[in-house]
């Protein structure tokens, strides 16, 4: 779970991965897409635009963390609302990164880490950014399937 705080115990957004995802096929290059849920605490300004953006790493225990590419939302802003919203990042794959992570996780759950940066675009009277990683485990049968799906000859 991330959270992002703004102002000094004014109010936080808390941003959870969820286990899905996609993967769209492309020309040698496809689109993946995560989605998140975001939750506001405290005295939050209700329906004020936020713009997140990021970037996605590989991370496990066995090895440093390595970049596979910048995340950025499938629409425009997201606004906080008195619920659980859903956020879609996504960021664009090449068969060769596929294959890398594929050796990389050895059939095991795929564990990555957004780095995510939440700019508060109608923030006035608080600094308007904040960032925080979240992880982000894909369990072996959700990526599988989509791997399957992808036709990389």
């Amino acid at each position: 779970m991330a959270t992002f705080r703004f102002g000094v115990n004014d109010y936080s957004v808390v941003v959870r991965a969820k286990q899905q995802v996609r993967l769209y096929q492309g020309w040698d290059v496809h689109r993946l897409t995560l989605s998140f849920g975001v939750t506001a605490l405290d005295d939050y300004p209700a329906d004020a635009p936020f713009l997140v953006s990021g970037s996605l790493w590989t991370s496990d225990t066995s090895g440093p963390a390595r970049w596979v590419g910048v995340l950025h939302p499938s629409s425009g802003p997201i606004s906080l609302k008195p619920f659980t919203t859903e956020l879609i990042l996504q960021t664009s794959v090449t068969d060769g990164l596929l294959r890398g992570l594929e050796e990389r996780r050895a059939g095991a759950t795929l564990q990555l880490r957004a780095h995510l940066t939440l700019t508060g675009l109608a923030e006035s009277q608080r600094w308007p950014v904040a960032s925080d990683n979240e992880a982000v485990d894909i369990p072996h049968a959700v990526w599988s399937e989509q791997l399957t799906q992808l036709d990389m000859r």
